[in-house]
């Protein structure tokens, strides 16, 4: 596990157990006089939302002394607790890495064999990352369950029609870069694109087929990444 820039084995700590549960769906329910049970309005942004997921890393190390030990503790905490969102690179989830912070670093069970161990508990995002965007020609990387291959840059003359695809557990907000003027249209919703780069928080790839039309000329590229469970 690698964050703020070290790694576990940079403090001589080795992984030995890790806990992510899936993230726990919020849900969204209202009671209505005279209706039975109650109205479910989870899916009113037309996918589910999430809470963020915990996640919990076992690591140990040998025991010198006692007064090792704990200054070992307070420099892994230093390490870690500042509060802030960083990028958690999970070294179980390869080309994926996690969005959080850390709550916490706990003794856990010393042992007889001198060995020590500690708990990390981080808070994060509810979905993992891929560090590389969707189209990328990272061959080597291709996962042939989990990525799509797919044209994410188009050279438009006039108006055409295009497909992207998101396969992953959510929207996501593309990055869109142009060299000039462009308008996109998706389902009713219409996106004025600008020479360099641009990104709409309302503008959003929905999960499975998105099918968008662009009116301009010029060359215009979408970046995303895909967000899994």
């Amino acid at each position: 596990m690698r964050t703020k820039g070290k790694h576990l084995k940079d403090f001589g700590l080795k992984l030995v157990w890790r806990d992510a549960p899936p993230p726990e769906q919020k849900e969204i329910k209202e009671p209505l006089f005279g209706v039975q049970g109650d109205l479910d309005f989870s899916l009113m942004l037309g996918e589910p939302v999430f809470n963020n997921r915990v996640i919990r890393y076992g690591v140990k190390t040998y025991v010198e002394d006692p007064e090792w030990f704990r200054l070992l503790k307070t420099r892994v905490e230093n390490w870690l607790i500042d509060g802030r969102i960083d990028e958690i690179e999970d070294d179980y989830e390869g080309s994926y890495y996690y969005k959080g912070k850390c709550l916490s670093v706990e003794l856990g069970d010393d042992s007889a064999k001198g060995e020590a161990s500690y708990v990390l508990t981080f808070e994060c995002y509810p979905f993992k990352k891929a560090e590389l965007y969707e189209g990328n020609d990272v061959w080597d990387e291709f996962n042939f369950y989990l990525d799509y291959s797919q044209d994410i840059e188009f050279d438009v003359n006039g108006s055409q029609e295009i497909t992207l695809m998101n396969i992953g557990s959510t929207s996501v907000v593309p990055r869109i870069v142009a060299d000039s003027n462009f308008s996109v249209t998706k389902d009713n919703q219409v996106l004025n694109v600008t020479p360099g780069e641009n990104k709409n928080d309302d503008f959003r790839l929905m999960k499975g087929e998105n099918k968008l039309t662009i009116t301009g000329t010029g060359n215009i590229k979408f970046e995303y990444y895909k967000e899994l469970i």
